[in-house]
């Protein structure tokens, strides 16, 4: 126990941990097996000559290190590593918990972090994507839902899974309106940071417009998006004029039956080959998404 990581200079580590006890080996005849690696569970930098899962020794011989080993790592590189202690009888215990290093991060601080985060509709309801491309175990996201200018509720915490990692999740059931999100990182020491907000639009958003008509509708729909330039002034919102974004047909299950760009800001489409049923119109620019909902007949 008690992992420790402290850079020495000139590109090398040292890696330390506090003395084992154990009831038929004095602590002073204790050694221990050391395991690092660029891969999580790995062994590719050091292996121990051990099983990973329980400890099982592969050579009956004691253990290689005394209380630290010293080696010189790549600066920037993610390393992976934990200990065993070998007793006197050359038996050897479970790892220790994996840990995670970075050398040439100045107090080898957490570095867990959102890659990319994205929020859309899906008629009922509001899917959240966010991804990491660095994390740390026995860390949290919580997913945040804007109540009011200054208050923010959590709606969903995640466990970190340790890795790059993908992540969804869904806010719902949601209405017409304007909707924010964003995630907190909770790390291991206590501390938190907090990502980019990202908008969803369901129904009017208040500087674009989305329409659909005629609504309910038979066999052709024309699907028009027209912006106030003037009041197109927020960070995530474009002030665009219809062209470039993403127009998505979604059934009521929440399955996208048709998918194109915008070229305009008014395209027709038919929808005669489509059951009668409730369906959601869906645009997408990137940053922000508005959806309203139509009825074929």
């Amino acid at each position: 126990s008690g992992l420790s990581v402290h850079e020495t200079g000139n590109g090398f580590v040292k890696f330390q941990w506090q003395p084992a006890t154990d009831a038929e080996t004095p602590g002073a005849a204790l050694r221990y097996n050391l395991r690092v690696s660029e891969t999580s569970g790995g062994q590719n930098i050091l292996g121990p000559v051990a099983d990973l899962n329980n400890g099982y020794r592969r050579l009956l011989q004691p253990g290689s290190y005394s209380d630290s080993v010293l080696l010189k790592l790549t600066p920037g590189r993610v390393y992976y590593w934990s200990v065993q202690t070998v007793d006197g009888a050359f038996a050897g215990s479970a790892f220790a918990p994996e840990e995670e290093f970075i050398p040439g991060l100045s107090g080898n601080e957490p570095v867990t972090g959102i890659n990319t985060i994205t929020a859309e509709n899906e008629g009922f309801r509001n899917r959240i994507n966010w991804t990491t491309s660095y994390e740390k175990r026995g860390e949290w996201f919580v997913v945040e839902k804007q109540l009011t200018p200054r208050v923010w509720t959590a709606i969903e915490k995640v466990r970190a899974k340790g890795r790059p990692s993908s992540y969804t999740v869904y806010d719902k059931p949601v209405s017409a309106g304007k909707y924010s999100y964003r995630i907190k990182i909770y790390y291991r020491d206590g501390s938190y940071k907090t990502s980019e907000v990202v908008n969803v639009y369901v129904g009017k958003n208040d500087d674009c417009d989305l329409k659909a008509f005629p609504n309910p509708v038979r066999r052709l729909v024309t699907i028009t998006l027209d912006c106030d330039n003037n009041k197109s002034r927020s960070k995530n919102w474009s002030p665009w004029q219809g062209r470039g974004g993403l127009l998505s047909i979604i059934n009521a299950s929440g399955r996208t039956v048709m998918q194109l760009r915008m070229t305009d800001n008014r395209i027709q489409l038919d929808l005669s080959r489509f059951p009668a049923g409730l369906y959601y119109v869906k645009y997408d620019n990137g940053h922000d998404t508005q959806t309203i909902k139509i009825i074929k007949q």
